[in-house]
C-alpha cells in the first residue's frame, strides 16, 4: 500500500482557509473556480486525467489561460490521448504535459507501485512544488473514502491548497453537464471498456503516442493575496463603431436599460437577456454588458467573453471588464467623455455635468462649421500640389500647424454671438493658401 508523501517543514494551512472552505461548501463549481483563479493566479494548476472533459470545460470558463496538467505516463491509450487532443483543439489549452524521468520504473520490470510512483506521483510532485494551489476532479460520490472531502481544503502532504470544485456532484450532475457538450463525453460514454483499458495499462500495454503540440505559454497574472481587488487602469481610450454589430446586455435593472438604450442609439443590434446567463449567449457578439448584480454570474460571462473574443463591460466590477464606459457629454457631433477607470463613476458623472455648464450647444455648431470648411477645402485642393506630397510627414506637419493657428482665433465667440458667417470667413482665410490645401488635424 503506497503512502502519500509528507514533507517535513511543510507550511501550515493559512488562517483564512477554514472560512473559505465553509463559504464554498455548497457553492456552484463555477463560483469555486472563479475564486481560485482570482486568488491564486499563475500559482494555480488543474490536474486532469483526460478520461473526460468536464473539469477542463469548467476550468477554462473561469480562465481560458488556466494551466492544465496532463500526466503522460508513456503508456496511455489512444482513446485517452484522443480526448486530450480534442480538449486542446476545442479550448486552445494552456496544456503542460508532465513526463517521467528517463529510465523511470516500468510495470514489467519493477511492479505496479514503483511504476505508478515514478510515472505519476513523482512528476506531479515536482510540478506542484512550484504551485500554491491545484484543482482536481475529486468527487465524494466516487468512493466512501472521499465522503469527507471539501471543496477547498489543505493538502498537508504538499503544503498547498487543494480545490475540488465538483466534489459534491453526483454521477447524474456530471452526465447533465456532458449532455449538451459532446466534446466533454467520457471514455465510457464513447463506448470504451475502461475495465479493459485499466487492465492493459497495468500490464504496460498502452499507447506511446504523444498528445501533440503544447502551445506557447501565455502571460498570466501573478498570484495575489485573498480578498485583495486589483483595479484596472483602462489606459487606452477609444471610440467604438457598433452600428449593425450584435451587442448583448445582461440584466433588467436601470443600468442594463441605460446601456441598452445607449447601444441602440449608436446603431447596434442589441439583445437584452434578463434570464440567467447560459453558455453560448455571446455567440457572434462583438460587445457585451453584464449588469446583473451577480458577481458569480458576471465571472461566468467574463470567461465566455475571454474565450470568444467579445469585449465586456461589467457594471461595478472592474476586474471583469475589458473596457470602462465613461460619462458622456454630447453637443451635436462633439463628444466629451470623462472616465476614472471604473474607480469613481459617480465623480466622473459630476465632472461631466460641470463641463456641460461650460460647453454649450455652440460647440456643436462650431464642429459642424469646421467640418464643412474641411470638406470644401478638400474638394478645392489640386491633386499633388503643396508643401510635401499628400500624406507625407512633411505634408501633415505643415497643415497641422495651419490648423492650430486657425483655431487660435476666437471662433467660438463669434458662433456664440450668432456670427457664424464671419467665423466661416475667418477660418477659410486662415487656412487657405495658393494650393488650397487642407489636412486632417
Amino acid at each position: 500500500m503506497s503512502a502519500v508523501p509528507v514533507f517535513l517543514g511543510a507550511p501550515a494551512a493559512p488562517r483564512w482557509l477554514p472560512a473559505a472552505a465553509a463559504n464554498f461548501a455548497d457553492a456552484p463549481a463555477a463560483d469555486i473556480l472563479a475564486w481560485a483563479v482570482e486568488t491564486f493566479g499563475s500559482g494555480l494548476t488543474v490536474a486532469c486525467s483526460m478520461q473526460d472533459g468536464v473539469l477542463v470545460d469548467l476550468a477554462v470558463r473561469a480562465d481560458p489561460d488556466v494551466e492544465v496538467v496532463f500526466l503522460d505516463t508513456g503508456f496511455h491509450f489512444g482513446e485517452t490521448l484522443t480526448t486530450a487532443r480534442r480538449m486542446q483543439a476545442r479550448y486552445d489549452l494552456n496544456l503542460v504535459t508532465l513526463a517521467p524521468a528517463e529510465g523511470a520504473a516500468t510495470y514489467d520490470a519493477d511492479g505496479t507501485e514503483a511504476c505508478c510512483g515514478a510515472r505519476k506521483v513523482a512528476p506531479l510532485e515536482r510540478h506542484l512544488a512550484a504551485r500554491s494551489a491545484w484543482v482536481t476532479g475529486l468527487r465524494r460520490a466516487e468512493s466512501p473514502t472521499r465522503a469527507g472531502a471539501a471543496a477547498v481544503e489543505w493538502d498537508a502532504g504538499r503544503g498547498i491548497v487543494k480545490v475540488n470544485p465538483i466534489v459534491g456532484w453526483s454521477d447524474d450532475d456530471v452526465a447533465r453537464h456532458r449532455r449538451p457538450r459532446r466534446h466533454c463525453e467520457s471514455l465510457a460514454g464513447q463506448g470504451v471498456r475502461l475495465d479493459r483499458l485499466r487492465a492493459l495499462h497495468a500490464a504496460g500495454l498502452g499507447s506511446r503516442r504523444a498528445v501533440g503540440r503544447q502551445r506557447a505559454a501565455r502571460v498570466r497574472p501573478p498570484s495575489r493575496q485573498p480578498g485583495r481587488v486589483r483595479a484596472m487602469a483602462f489606459a487606452f481610450p477609444v471610440a467604438l463603431e457598433v452600428a449593425g454589430r450584435r451587442c448583448v446586455v445582461f440584466g433588467s435593472g436601470p443600468a442594463a436599460r441605460a446601456r441598452a438604450a445607449a447601444l441602440t442609439d449608436a446603431g447596434a443590434a442589441v439583445d437584452v437577456i434578463d434570464r440567467p446567463y447560459e453558455d453560448g449567449d455571446l455567440a457572434g457578439a462583438f460587445l457585451a454588458v453584464a449588469a446583473t448584480g451577480d458577481a458569480a454570474e458576471t465571472a461566468r460571462i467574463f470567461a465566455e467573453a475571454e474565450r470568444e473574443g467579445v469585449l465586456l463591460n461589467a457594471v461595478d466590477d472592474p476586474r471583469h471588464c475589458h473596457f470602462a464606459v465613461p460619462a458622456v457629454l454630447r453637443r451635436g457631433d462633439l463628444t466629451v467623455t470623462v472616465s476614472t477607470g471604473g474607480r469613481a463613476p459617480g465623480y466622473a458623472g459630476r465632472l461631466r455635468d460641470e463641463l456641460g455648464r461650460a460647453v454649450g450647444p455652440e460647440y456643436g455648431t462650431l464642429v459642424d462649421l469646421i467640418g464643412a470648411v474641411r470638406a470644401e477645402l478638400r474638394a478645392e485642393r489640386p491633386a499633388g500640389v503643396g508643401s510635401g506630397s499628400p500624406g507625407t510627414t512633411a505634408d501633415f506637419a505643415h497643415w497641422a500647424r495651419r490648423w492650430r493657428g486657425a483655431l487660435d482665433h476666437d471662433l467660438i465667440g463669434l458662433v456664440r454671438e450668432g456670427r457664424t458667417g464671419e467665423a466661416r470667413t475667418l477660418l477659410r482665410a486662415a487656412l487657405a493658401d495658393d494650393d488650397h490645401k487642407e489636412a486632417v488635424a
